[in-house]
């Protein structure tokens, strides 16, 4: 995974990194993880630190 990130970095794209369950399929799509970037255009899915 490491080639495919610093390429993507070296190209100026952005990279995702999507987790699926064992059991995904067509019907139940979602059971999935993603984790995206700061830079991601959508506000709502960058990541965040919350400490309380």
């Amino acid at each position: 995974m490491t080639a495919e990130v610093n390429q993507a970095l070296s190209s100026n794209k952005k990279f995702t990194v999507v987790l699926k369950h064992d059991t995904e399929d067509k019907s139940n799509n979602y059971r999935y993880a993603q984790y995206l970037t700061r830079e991601y255009p959508e506000a709502g899915y960058r990541p965040q630190l919350i400490m309380s």
